[in-house]
């Protein structure tokens, strides 16, 4: 092997070690985004049963007031 070759294939071994930092940077980059993405998710999440506890109580409320009982409204007239 010529001293041509040995800097050819030296060359090559840098740019290769180049090119695999830079997708070890990218996956760490997606590693970061799915964190997110995994966090922004069980927010959501805990939105999500948030308002369904908060409609269960609606619907309870609804069903009281269908049933005969009376709430307390805010409202006035037929605006219900």
């Amino acid at each position: 092997m010529n001293q041509k070759q040995i800097n050819d294939l030296l060359s090559t071994m840098n740019d290769l070690l180049e090119e695999l930092e830079e997708i070890k940077e990218k996956s760490k980059q997606v590693d970061d985004q799915c964190k997110d993405l995994d966090i922004r998710a069980s927010n959501m999440k805990g939105n999500i049963n948030q308002l369904a506890r908060g409609l269960q109580s609606l619907e309870g409320q609804f069903n009281l007031v269908t049933t005969g009982h009376e709430l307390p409204c805010l409202m006035s007239g037929n605006e219900l």
